[in-house]
């Protein structure tokens, strides 16, 4: 079957979230193996990446007396707070060191303005500011989206639900996907209601 209608789209893949970065998530880097081998399944490979200034409002270190781990209500929306990663123009923004970026098509950043955090790659957590993720997806003539990287609960899971608001069919490779909290529970929660969304989870 062509695959020309066909994405794969990589979820922050960046070195401060592999297991020895700012933010290491534990288990992380056994995805960048997963992704250079499914890379080449796919004619059209998406990178998705954080790219925060360094005042950011998601990270902790921006609110005194916060520390990551906490959330707090900022403008009515409640903020995950974060140490800080993936800071612009940083070795630690940059995809992982062992991805073979040779096969990605493009690069998408989000959350690069301080006051706006973005779990989705399609919009911001008010759902009012959209990337260029759509309009690039629709230039290459995509209807099918498949999803690997970080995090599961957080960033995959809101990729997954706007991809599907938006009219795209989604695949989520639960084998290329990490957790941030590693909550069996919690995992299964998110997959179940990205299928009930209308997704699949494989």
């Amino acid at each position: 079957m062509s695959n020309k209608h066909k994405a794969l789209l990589i979820s922050c893949l960046q070195n401060d979230f592999l297991d020895w970065g700012s933010l290491g998530i534990e288990g992380s880097n056994h995805l960048v193996s997963f992704a250079n081998q499914k890379m080449t399944e796919f004619e059209t490979v998406i990178a998705i990446k954080d790219w925060h200034p360094a005042t950011h409002q998601s990270f902790a270190a921006n609110h005194p007396w916060r520390k990551p781990g906490q959330v707090i209500t900022i403008d009515g929306l409640e903020q995950q707070l974060w140490t800080m990663h993936c800071i612009q123009d940083t070795f630690g923004a940059e995809l992982a060191v062992d991805l073979e970026d040779g096969d990605i098509s493009a690069i998408v950043q989000k959350g690069v303005l301080s006051n706006i955090d973005s779990l989705s790659p399609f919009f911001d957590e008010n759902g009012v500011k959209a990337t260029n993720l759509d309009d690039i997806l629709k230039e290459k003539g995509i209807t099918e989206l498949f999803l690997i990287g970080l995090m599961t609960e957080f960033d995959i899971r809101k990729t997954a639900l706007d991809g599907l608001k938006l009219g795209y069919r989604v695949t989520v490779f639960s084998e290329g996907c990490c957790g941030f909290l590693k909550e069996e529970n919690e995992l299964k929660k998110v997959f179940l209601e990205i299928e009930d969304a209308g997704g699949k989870v494989v």
